[in-house]
């Protein structure tokens, strides 16, 4: 009977293990979004800081939030990324705030 009860309990490990080892990028929070690079247009207004799409649409942003966990100097782009942002009311139609931004592996 104890064989049979600590089976049970090693296979209850094991898939309690194997559960919790599964990762899903619905735990990222934000919007899933494309950091594209940096913005190289040269113009007086609306243009440098960093590219990303979200959606359908591209936006421009920076500064780069100090809680970002994309290596943005070192990175190869185009890079995936959830995205917790706002639009800004401003002149710049395409300019947005990046609250937070993590690179999804």
């Amino acid at each position: 009977m104890k064989t049979i009860q600590n089976l049970s309990k090693s296979v209850f490990v094991l898939l309690f293990l194997f559960v919790c080892s599964c990762s899903d990028d619905s735990d990222i929070p934000g919007d899933r979004a494309t950091l594209l690079g940096r913005d190289l247009r040269e113009c007086v207004m609306c243009c440098g800081g960093w590219l990303i799409e979200i959606g359908e649409e591209q936006y421009r942003f920076g500064p780069i939030p100090f809680s970002a966990m994309v290596d943005f100097e070192n990175e190869t782009f185009p890079v995936e990324v959830a995205v917790i942002w706002n639009p800004i009311n401003g002149d710049c139609e395409d300019e947005i705030e990046v609250l937070n931004i993590q690179k999804i592996e």
